[in-house]
């Protein structure tokens, strides 16, 4: 049996917004969050995704490189589609593979599939509309700011997209993709990091 995570049970263990971490407020947080996102040209980073298909579910680890716009996923395992991967560019996803079938019927009603998740993910990070925010307690006594936001690709109210990063550094640390309140998409980041563009200055 497959368990679907609602994402009430997200929301309510999240910190009240007025909290603060090293002298900041959480919406500063959030704006330094965004800024980064805006000026991000590349991440790289290795993720755990599963796709919940409701009836059945998929995981994956992979390698990613890219941007919301321009990027590349290639499958380190399962060991029978090691190698298998997707690129998306300009909104497009395309699929490579050799002879070899990868998981990528749509998740949800607007479309989604585990393709397209990273650029929708990423491009949630930079614009997508920010629902509900809060400090939240992660590994080791560490603290993670979390986003849930609308998804930029989509105006259905159906879908949200949840955050959690690393308050300093902006790299995500978990996303999930949401439709009707049940998560379709969870992804797992580890070893991420962020090439920026310089701040523009007066």
């Amino acid at each position: 049996m497959i368990l679907k995570r609602c994402l009430p049970l997200i929301t309510a263990m999240i910190l009240l917004s007025g909290c603060s971490l090293g002298g900041s407020s959480v919406d500063e947080l959030t704006d330094t969050f965004r800024d980064k996102w805006d000026r991000l040209e590349q991440q790289q980073s290795k993720v755990a995704i599963l796709a919940d298909y409701g009836d059945r579910a998929y995981r994956y680890e992979a390698l990613t490189e890219g941007n919301e716009d321009t990027g590349r996923l290639t499958v380190t395992a399962p060991e029978n589609i090691a190698g298998t991967g997707t690129a998306w560019q300009d909104g497009q996803t395309l699929l490579e593979y050799d002879g070899i079938w990868l998981e990528t019927g749509t998740l949800s009603p607007d479309g989604l599939s585990p393709a397209d998740s990273l650029s929708v993910i990423f491009d949630a990070c930079r614009r997508g509309v920010v629902v509900e925010q809060g400090l939240t307690d992660w590994a080791e006594e560490e603290q993670a700011l979390y986003l849930l936001t609308e998804n930029p690709r989509t105006n259905a109210e159906e879908s949200r997209i949840a955050l959690w990063s690393d308050p300093e550094t902006g790299c995500l640390h978990q996303a999930e993709i949401y439709w009707g309140g049940e998560r379709v998409i969870h992804i797992t980041f580890s070893e991420m990091s962020l090439t920026l563009a310089e701040e523009e200055t007066d």
